[in-house]
């Protein structure tokens, strides 16, 4: 996860700078902050409504797999979050799941074991409204020094079911 992912996240105050704004991204990705930057992050935590306030909403929009791997929630919206169910964490927008095949035994794992780095979840704005972009990035190793980003497309309109089972209706990544 980059400064500049966390920088692009739709979350925004008119009453908190954009220097002041840079502190808060540093601090949401995890990049130490220098000296200055920590007292001025103490005092303004306390004494500030709208920093803290800027804080906390950029932070809810960054949700955790179990092995920490990120995702990132850029929609408009907030519509992105994880569920965690036994052993399997799964992608849900709008409240339902996100499956990347039809075969219901074949799922999809986002963690840092399958080299993945952070997913990050757009509105796409090259579509009508209700699709949505899931992009996978991939951690740099020795075998791939240079990783590729793999991307999914979800159309929110359209609900699927799986054939035979009685489960709840999902949205199909297409890739």
């Amino acid at each position: 996860m980059t400064l500049s992912e966390i920088a692009a996240l739709p979350v925004q105050s008119q009453f908190v700078p954009s220097f002041l704004e840079s502190i808060i991204d540093k601090k949401v990705a995890q990049i130490a902050l220098n000296c200055l930057e920590e007292l001025i992050d103490a005092i303004l935590t306390w004494i500030y409504c709208p920093y803290h306030n800027l804080y906390q909403a950029k932070l809810a929009r960054v949700h955790l797999f179990r092995d920490t791997t990120p995702l990132l929630d850029s929609t408009k919206q907030g519509i992105a979050e994880i569920e965690q169910n036994g052993k399997n964490d799964y992608i849900k927008l709008h409240n339902k799941r996100v499956y990347f095949t039809l075969i219901p035994n074949l799922e999809r794992f986002f963690s840092r074991a399958a080299y993945i780095s952070y997913v990050n979840v757009f509105d796409d704005d090259n579509r009508r409204p209700g699709w949505y972009k899931i992009v996978e990035h991939e951690l740099s190793r020795a075998g791939n020094e240079r990783p590729m980003a793999k991307c999914w497309m979800i159309n929110t309109n359209q609900l699927h079911r799986f054939e035979g089972i009685n489960e709840a209706p999902f949205y199909l990544a297409q890739n």
